[in-house]
């Protein structure tokens, strides 16, 4: 929860701003989706570069509108070989709830994620990508590529709240 508690309002306050900076409201809500959407799928980190922008994206509106006997949910198309699938190029659908019984909010990560990604000028490709947008990225993203906003969330909890992750660590 902490993440998720530190990250909306990082977002909140750079969305609050007279001219928000898209770019970085984008790598805020990218940390969120990467953080929760990834925790409650169960993805390792290897397998989040694999998940596609446009399957995601089409997955979004199961969230305003699931089916009926469904929870509101999304879903990350992962496209590529993972240790669970090891047909090369198949693509395969993971289902995500919207929130989660004790609140942690996925969906609302993935879907912010989503909007900066458009909002960005991003509508193929990737999910997570660290490149520019209408550039086609040339190979598929490093789990490196994403170190340095990853560690840079941890380090900006464990600032905060010591106690839950120690200073000497």
């Amino acid at each position: 929860f902490a993440i998720q508690d530190y990250l909306e309002a990082a977002y909140l306050e750079e969305s609050s701003k007279a001219i928000p900076n898209k770019e970085k409201l984008r790598r805020i809500s990218m940390m969120g989706a990467w953080f929760l959407g990834g925790f409650c799928t169960g993805l390792r980190g290897e397998e989040m570069p694999l998940i596609e922008l446009a399957g995601t994206v089409a997955s979004l509106s199961f969230l305003f509108l699931p089916e009926p006997g469904l929870p509101a949910h999304f879903l990350f198309l992962v496209t590529g070989r993972t240790k669970g699938r090891q047909e090369s190029g198949a693509k395969f659908g993971l289902p995500c709830v919207g929130v989660t019984q004790s609140g942690l909010k996925p969906g609302r990560w993935v879907y912010r994620y989503c909007m900066d990604m458009h909002k960005c000028g991003f509508r193929t490709g990737k999910l997570f990508t660290m490149g520019r947008p209408g550039r086609l990225q040339q190979k598929q993203p490093r789990l490196a590529d994403f170190e340095d906003a990853f560690y840079s969330t941890i380090e900006a909890i464990q600032a905060q709240q010591n106690s839950l992750i120690p200073p000497e660590v």
